[in-house]
């Protein structure tokens, strides 16, 4: 929790300043066009300004509001059907046989998680200091593998 905490904190002080530089110029850009006369052709602003908000408000949503939505919260593993809880869906309960691929996800050094791609296109990370997380995933892997053989 804490790790998670510390990590909020460094995406807020990294987007931050970006924030502030793309107010600054939409402001600059609005102003430009408000009194034409005062400042001339600095309406050009605008564009860089909604951009950069832009840009970096689709990665703070991406940050704060889908990827905990899709995070595995909690989960339960028994002969090959998987329970999970995630703040978007709740508790679900699927079958190993219908994970279409589960993915290594990497952080800038080391492993963070895993994305498990159902068969429907569902997808949900989990992350790798959930508890047992990497016990589920080598045994989700195993009984991937026996399902592949039993279908070749």
């Amino acid at each position: 929790m804490a790790s998670r905490v510390f990590e909020t904190g460094i995406i807020c002080l990294f987007l931050a300043p970006w924030f502030l530089l793309g107010g600054a110029l939409i402001l600059v850009g609005i102003h430009a066009i408000a009194q034409p006369a005062g400042f001339g052709d600095l309406w050009i602003c605008l564009p860089p300004g909604l951009l950069t908000c832009g840009v970096f408000g689709y990665i703070a949503f991406r940050y704060f509001y889908t990827m905990p939505r899709l995070t595995v919260m909690q989960f339960r593993y028994d002969a090959g059907s998987l329970e999970f809880w995630t703040k978007a869906t709740h508790w679900q309960i699927r079958q190993a046989s219908e994970i279409k691929s589960v993915r290594e996800w990497r952080g800038r050094r080391r492993l963070a998680g895993w994305s498990l791609v159902f068969r429907d296109h569902q997808r949900v990370c989990l992350s790798a200091t959930a508890l047992n997380a990497r016990t589920l995933i080598e045994q989700l892997q195993e009984d991937l593998a026996e399902t592949a053989t039993v279908f070749t």
